[in-house]
């Protein structure tokens, strides 16, 4: 009897997800953690034949990077190994995906030494190779979103469309010594700080994001027969992040400080911390009013008013104004002595060396693109003698409370840290060019108490936010791999976010060409051209690709190219962004139209021959946006090009 293929179970189970048990779930968690097990299943079906022949050739492009390495560095020919014999060529043919992915990662650790080997050389050749290096361990991540597989049962007409992967999930807890926090221990906890007159009506865990535990907690106390609604935010049995902000205990005393200040943040109440039988420091905090408008992958998709635009300029001018000596206990328990009259310069080359020896004392992976980042940073600290600010470091709106058109409260402080005004300021650039003129915006920030604003800072500052990200889940990625981690979420950072916070360092730090040197016109930078509405020119417009439907589906795939020297990333990213969003509009069009035409049964010819119209112009436009991301880097550009793709943009706005 023939054994079934691996790519054959694999099918089956994906078409009994999407058919038995999609439509038997009810909770919003358990479809989240669902569509977790749908896209893991998915990379495995990959795994069977065209992961194999990516990585093979990942494979083969970093030994060829490691040799010129090896010569460059003029080391012994007998460590550069009996690599690219004819005999290794046939023997890489033959394996497999589990046995290729050893070879990768043993050598993306030698490529790692040697990219730490030359980071002491000063000269140009070291730049440009660790950013080389950079470029192709990024390429695996990217280049495997791409990958299709045949799902047979796809072309069913049974099987309804799934989204399940655009949902939040709900955590899920694996604590190895301990317990995690149920409704007995934080009522036990409650009672030793507030007496045994309280019990705990409801503890259920909140969705949210990947480095905190949250739980809605309802309390009561008998001997006054009152209610009152608490937040308990924990961190995972093995964090993420163990440094600065990040650990509870210090998120905890820095919201106290902050809580003396009428900014709105949740008001810390009780710490746990060692406490018996729990699996992780936690503490308690009153419930804002309000809701959460939106997750971190669907702020581009948000409308917004002028008014709740204006009132996050207005709180982001009143944080960065808020006296640092508020925290002058915080900074004495936790900060080096002298930390409040550090520069903004001076603070940041403190905070990257903070992190350089936190990722050479804590397991990591090795990594050859985090050490191209940390000597890019290095290199590019800002020349900023102005004071430090409190920055919050993750200023979106998946971290505030609206209620109306007004903002109740900023949540997670664990980015929290003082630096540059820019650090929040060019995070919420993207969205707000949205829906208004930067100007306006910047204007009322200023007005509200704001810094006077440095766009030079910008990339650092977005590269910053890129390097504390890609640590942590670094870190999550080695606790997965070792089984002391088995929360299926962090799976997503091979599937989709890796290559989304790579792209975007490598992005916000390429080198941008003068314009005598530059084949096009560049592109205007925001101090240029501050009336302007359109974000085309925004070091943010990396974040386009967060608002399709799908996690998989970005403008990331241009990241072999966008990295080109010969033009400008950040124009062939916002080309391929624009397309993509025509494409999108166009699609949702021909639905209506189809959905119209299926309600009348004598539909007029007219409806017909336009849904097949956008039909074909959708298969041209989509075929332009592939163009654009393969062939336009490097290839010399007519004035009549150029100018044909600025108006393909005018036709998304209107």
């Amino acid at each position: 009897m023939k054994i079934n293929p691996t790519s054959s179970c694999l099918s089956l189970v994906l078409h009994a997800i999407d058919n038995a048990v999609l439509p038997e779930v009810t909770s919003v968690s358990a479809k989240g953690a669902l569509g977790l097990i749908r896209t893991t299943l998915v990379d495995l079906l990959k795994r069977q034949a065209p992961s194999v022949e990516l990585l093979r050739q990942c494979n083969e492009s970093g030994e060829i990077l490691r040799r010129e390495a090896l010569q460059v560095l003029e080391l012994p020919s007998a460590m550069q190994g009996a690599h690219g014999s004819s005999h290794d060529e046939l023997e890489s043919q033959v394996k497999g995906f589990e046995e290729l992915s050893k070879d990768y990662e043993e050598l993306t650790r030698k490529l790692n030494e040697l990219c730490v080997c030359l980071s002491a050389r000063g000269d140009a050749f070291t730049s440009d190779f660790l950013r080389r290096v950079a470029e192709w361990e990024l390429v695996f991540y990217s280049e495997s979103q791409k990958l299709e597989v045949d799902l047979w049962f796809h072309d069913k007409p049974d099987t309804p469309g799934s989204n399940i992967e655009s949902l939040a999930p709900k955590h899920q807890q694996v604590g190895p010594k301990s317990h995690p926090l149920s409704l007995s221990s934080i009522r036990e906890f409650l009672r030793s700080h507030r007496g045994t007159s309280l019990n705990v009506l409801d503890f259920s865990q909140m969705t949210g994001g990947y480095g905190k535990q949250t739980y809605s907690c309802l309390i009561k106390y008998e001997d006054v027969d009152e209610t009152e609604d608490l937040i308990v935010r924990k961190c995972d049995a093995i964090p993420i992040i163990e440094h600065g902000g990040f650990r509870v205990e210090q998120e905890f005393e820095l919201l106290q400080a902050l809580s003396t200040t009428n900014f709105p943040a949740p008001r810390p109440i009780e710490l746990g911390f060692g406490v018996p039988g729990v699996d992780g420091a936690f503490y308690t905090m009153n419930r804002l009013s309000g809701y959460v408008p939106s997750s971190f992958l669907g702020i581009t998709e948000l409308k917004l008013s002028d008014k709740l635009v204006l009132r996050l300029a207005e709180l982001l001018g009143k944080l960065h104004s808020i006296p640092l000596s508020i925290f002058s206990d915080y900074i004495e328990k936790f900060e080096e002595p002298g930390a409040l009259q550090l520069t903004i310069e001076e603070r940041y080359r403190r905070n990257i060396r903070g992190w350089r020896r936190y990722v050479e004392r804590i397991d990591h992976l090795s990594s050859p693109y985090l050490t191209w980042l940390f000597k890019w940073l290095e290199q590019n600290i800002p020349r900023d003698t102005r004071p430090a600010v409190l920055t919050h470091g993750d200023f979106n709106f998946h971290n505030i409370m609206v209620d109306g058109d007004d903002i109740t409260g900023v949540l997670d402080w664990e980015c929290a840290d003082f630096g540059a005004p820019e650090q929040d300021i060019v995070y919420v650039q993207q969205l707000v060019t949205r829906h208004m003129s930067w100007e306006k915006f910047l204007q009322h920030y200023a007005k509200s108490g704001g810094k006077p604003i440095k766009s030079t800072n910008f990339p650092f500052c977005q590269a910053y936010s890129v390097l504390r990200t890609m640590i942590a889940f670094n870190r999550a990625t080695l606790t997965n791999q070792l089984g002391s981690n088995r929360d299926i979420r962090f799976m997503m950072v091979t599937f989709g976010i890796n290559a989304a916070f790579m792209q975007m360092g490598l992005t916000y730090t390429a080198p941008i060409e003068s314009p005598q040197d530059s084949k096009v016109a560049p592109l205007p930078t925001v101090d240029q051209n501050p009336h302007e509405d359109v974000d085309v020119a925004d070091l943010g417009k990396i974040f386009v690709s967060t608002s399709l439907e799908t996690p998989t589906t970005s403008v990331f795939h241009l990241a072999n190219n966008t990295t080109r020297r010969e033009t400008d990333p950040r124009t062939i990213v916002s080309l391929a962004g624009d397309v993509t969003n025509i494409v999108e509009v166009i699609f949702k069009t021909a639905k209506t139209l189809r959905e119209l035409k299926g309600k009348w049964k004598d539909a007029d010819l007219t409806i017909t021959n336009l849904i097949a119209q956008l039909e074909s112009l959708k298969r041209v436009l989509n075929k332009l946006g592939k163009w654009i991301g393969l062939d336009l880097a490097g290839v010399p550009q007519h004035h009549q090009l150029v100018l044909d793709l600025v108006i393909l943009h005018s036709i998304n706005l209107l």
